[in-house]
């Protein structure tokens, strides 16, 4: 959903060096576009890695940085470092911590929800950056990857004329945050049943436990990826 953000930046810096900092997961996501120069792996998780990112904010001495999450944890590294303007959305309490960025919109004194494509516009568009007129989310793919990505379909036994479904568990935050497997099996089912879909379930390690409960409450023939590393099936996400 950052893609148009992104798109608009690179297009209004030209000549910038755009780095990136990011964990090594959405590194993977982000390296095959046109965006970024380079990257810096924001792996805060301890304190050690924490203070190694502020001292290559540091050394990296940018002269202008824009903050897409909206948390204190991702304003404080760049903070600490004495990058110079810090960009970012004025909320979660981290205001004093910005050099600038604009106030999220609300409602009746409450915050309102917009598309996250939208969302991360805002930033640009508090910059004064002319906004692209195509605001299409677009994901890169290396050859090699798109490679990748028809080995494991063929593994899978899928082909280019089924219709094929994919389900997200999308666990990375914890159980609370998750649609009930029940409702995931059912689901399952209903799409296979009323479309005559192959239906495939992407979970990483964190989420086995949840895909397994899928698959035993479905009676759909679902295909489990959650032994296998399936990034490159984002290489078989359609136009």
């Amino acid at each position: 959903m950052a893609a148009p953000a992104l798109d608009c930046l690179r297009e209004n810096f030209r000549q910038a060096r755009m780095v990136a900092i990011a964990r090594r997961n959405v590194q993977k996501i982000l390296e095959g576009g046109p965006w970024f120069d380079d990257f810096l792996t924001g792996d805060d998780r301890h304190w050690h890695s924490f203070w190694d990112l502020v001292r290559e904010i540091r050394q990296l001495n940018p002269d202008l940085t824009i903050i897409m999450p909206n948390s204190i944890r991702s304003t404080l590294p760049l903070w600490l470092a004495g990058a110079k303007r810090r960009i970012g959305y004025r909320r979660g309490g981290r205001g004093l911590l910005l050099s600038g960025g604009p106030e999220p919109r609300r409602q009746n004194g409450r915050f309102l929800p917009l598309p996250m494509e939208e969302y991360y516009l805002g930033l640009c568009q508090w910059l004064a950056l002319p906004i692209p007129a195509v605001r299409k989310p677009r994901l890169y793919i290396p050859a090699e990857v798109q490679q990748q990505g028809d080995e494991l379909l063929n593994h899978y036994g899928i082909t280019p004329a089924d219709r094929l479904i994919g389900l997200n568990p999308g666990a990375s935050f914890g159980s609370s945050k998750c649609w009930p497997v029940e409702h995931f099996a059912q689901t399952a089912e209903l799409l296979q049943q009323q479309l005559d879909a192959k239906i495939i379930l992407f979970a990483g390690p964190a989420e086995h436990d949840i895909a397994r409960s899928i698959v035993s409450l479905s009676k759909a023939r679902i295909i489990d990826t959650s032994p296998d590393n399936v990034g490159p099936l984002a290489a078989q996400t359609p136009d």
